[in-house]
């Protein structure tokens, strides 16, 4: 039963990697990714039989709940969108993984135990205390990473109610990304960047505001979200190139002058926009709206950061997500703030954000040395400005492009 679960684990994986792998990708994308599962699941199917019970019971458990949450990925997404050939096997893993856990259960209950009952209760006690731990440190953080780097697309159920084309553009790495453009009517334009699990639908209302007052805006999908080519990354450790292609392609538009290009970025969109600003000369101005935790490092500037209890649990999610996106290279939001020239970057930070995004954010500011702008929100939701002041919204952030990219005072 071990030996046949877990064989529908390894057919996903082949078939997710090599198979029935994302538009614009190739299977060289995914060796780092692949081999290491193959690595894991061959090796459980070797070490299996050598084990003693309760270790056989637990490798089937947790083993059965991350091929669980891998295979849900795909489910969730045949429910939402069309099924592709990868959320077939994705089923199939699921079964294999309830399997395990099951299998896991009726070997932990036949399992011999102790005579004496203090014996008994001991071991019980010392196997539940073990249960949180892996559950804690191995199962959770893992389980995350692999939502993370598979969450489902967003299908494109909605529209956009200001005048716009339907656009796409290739990236350098050969992914064609697609998304709305409205045209300028004042020569700048802002690219727009959706956060973590979401698309271009999530920043329509900030980008309507910025086209009422005459902004040129670009809302696309990044990588594997929506209808653009690539993996899914909930992280924007990747998203880098589809930034540059959405610069290069306003750059080309003849409605937009040189020199008047900004973004506006929620999230993980936020993150990437900071980063652009760092590398690049021709992004003028970006707003960053909940940019937050994105490296270990970050973990670290946090107060309490020398808590045993978080910092092993968010070490292994972050180092299990990069293998699972194939290692990339991840610097923090806070190597890049400041960069550049002054005053490039607004920060918007709420108070009950995630990552710690109040914290990240005002360290950020601070280290910047008066290089960057901070609005902060200590009562307000994650990327929620908009919504929660949109009168101080629209003072701020349109007065920032104003004077940026247009030259107002």
């Amino acid at each position: 039963m071990f030996t046949a679960a877990t064989g529908l684990a390894i057919l996903h994986v082949l078939d997710d990697a090599f198979i029935g792998k994302q538009p614009g990708t190739t299977s060289g994308d995914h060796l780092l990714a692949a081999g290491a599962l193959l690595v894991v699941l061959g090796g459980s199917l070797a070490l299996y039989p050598r084990l003693r019970p309760g270790a056989r019971a637990a490798l089937a458990v947790v083993l059965g709940i991350l091929i669980t949450t891998a295979g849900a990925m795909h489910v969730a997404h045949a429910v939402v969108d069309e099924a592709e050939r990868s959320d077939f096997t994705g089923m199939l893993a699921v079964i294999g993984g309830g399997a395990l856990i099951v299998l896991g259960l009726v070997v932990a209950w036949r399992a011999p135990t102790p005579a004496s009952w203090k014996r008994r209760w001991g071991k019980r006690v010392a196997i539940a205390a073990g249960a949180l731990l892996v559950g804690f440190y191995v199962v959770v953080p893992i389980a995350i990473a692999i939502y993370v780097t598979h969450t489902p697309r967003e299908p494109i159920d909605g529209t956009f109610s200001v005048p716009h084309e339907d656009v796409s553009f290739e990236t350098a790495d050969g992914l064609t990304l697609r998304g709305w453009y409205a045209p300028s009517r004042n020569g700048a334009a802002v690219v727009l960047v959706h956060g973590s699990g979401g698309s271009r639908l999530g920043p329509r209302e900030h980008a309507r505001l910025l086209a009422e007052h005459g902004y040129g805006v670009l809302l696309y999908d990044a990588r594997g979200a929506a209808e653009s080519d690539g993996d899914p990354m909930g992280f924007d450790w990747t998203w880098q190139p589809d930034v540059d292609a959405a610069v290069e392609y306003l750059k080309s538009r003849p409605d937009v002058r040189e020199g008047r290009i900004g973004g506006l970025g929620l999230s993980s969109g936020a993150e990437s926009l900071v980063e652009a600003a760092g590398r690049r000369e021709d992004v003028r101005a970006v707003v960053a709206e909940g940019a937050g935790l994105r490296t270990y490092g970050d973990l670290l500037d946090l107060p309490g950061a020398d808590s045993w209890i978080t910092l092993p649990n968010t070490a292994v999610m972050l180092a299990a997500a990069q293998v699972l996106a194939g290692w990339p290279d991840v610097r923090s939001v806070g190597d890049f703030v400041g960069a550049g020239r002054p005053d490039r970057v607004l920060l918007i930070a709420a108070g009950k954000g995630v990552g710690a995004e109040d914290q990240l954010n005002a360290l950020w500011a601070q280290r910047a040395g008066g290089r960057v702008q901070l609005w902060e929100l200590p009562e307000g939701k994650h990327t929620g400005a908009l919504d929660e002041e949109p009168e101080e919204y629209e003072q701020r952030v349109i007065g920032f492009f104003d004077r940026r990219l247009l030259g107002r005072s």
